[in-house]
């Protein structure tokens, strides 16, 4: 594979194959080599095709259901039911989250307004007599 071309990081890919094999087999450096530039093959293939069924659907923004579709289209209908699982159950994980607003650096600092202002007037008269010398 190219240096230049975008790959998959090899030590994630590694990983998900560790984890469906045996725990005594290894895997050869070769092997390593092979099955990422696979999985990168295969996320591009999966890709591309995910963005013509959006593009036929007149859409600019691939969603789960054109990975599904691609899927479907590319011959691995085996794989649609597990994707589906696991995109129903990343929604139901969503709902869950509770939904924070994003807190600004003056909250997150943990300082009270009063101590925040006087540390700004602090750093003013430091900067004015650090500008008249």
């Amino acid at each position: 594979m190219d240096d230049s071309d975008a790959a998959l990081p090899k030590a994630t890919v590694l990983k998900l194959v560790r984890e469906s094999l045996p725990p005594d087999i290894r895997i050869s450096a070769d092997a390593q080599d092979v099955l990422v530039e696979c999985a990168t093959e295969f996320v591009k293939l999966l890709g591309t095709q995910a963005n013509e069924v959006s593009g036929r659907q007149q859409k600019k923004t691939l969603g789960p259901e054109h990975v599904v579709a691609a899927l479907e289209e590319l011959g691995f209908p085996d794989l649609v039911a597990d994707v589906q699982a696991h995109w129903q159950q990343f929604k139901e994980d969503e709902k869950e989250k509770p939904r924070m607003a994003k807190k600004t650096k003056a909250e997150a600092s943990g300082l009270s307004e009063a101590d925040q202002i006087a540390m700004q007037d602090r750093m003013f008269a430091e900067a004015r007599a650090r500008a008249a010398l």
